[in-house]
């Protein structure tokens, strides 16, 4: 996201999140590879706090740009909890807190996989797997 590499445990983000639940146990080729990438444009403080809400649950945001990218990365790997949150930050500053006042065609792309390194503009969600 945004050029930012997050290494993830596939266990927990599919855990999470029914768009990688669907990733990984479809039939998509995401299943076998070791690396994920995910192109999308989101800042890194946004794909960090995406991170940290699947990891630990936290849902702080701290500035508008950051709760507006929240909003529509919540929305798309469906993390209900986040999302509420970035609206509920949205609103409290007198925000619109809708998708449709922050997304745009441009803003997401589809989800690819491979099987060497990401380039610097998605992250990977890397097997933890192989790690030792």
């Amino acid at each position: 996201m945004g050029g930012h590499v997050a290494h993830a445990h596939r266990g927990l983000l599919a855990a999470v999140s029914p768009y990688f639940r669907a990733m990984f146990a479809g039939g998509f080729r995401e299943r076998t590879l070791g690396e994920v990438s995910i192109d999308v444009e989101a800042s890194p403080e946004s794909a960090e706090c995406v991170m940290r809400h699947m990891y630990l649950g936290d849902t702080s945001l701290s500035t508008t740009g950051t709760a507006r990218e929240v909003l529509l990365l919540s929305d798309f790997f469906s993390l209900p909890l986040l999302h509420s949150a970035a609206a509920e930050f949205l609103r409290a500053r007198g925000l619109d807190a809708s998708i449709t006042a922050y997304s745009s065609i441009a803003w997401l792309t589809t989800a690819t996989a491979t099987d060497t390194e990401t380039d610097t503009c998605s992250t990977a969600f890397t097997d933890e797997r192989s790690i030792s």
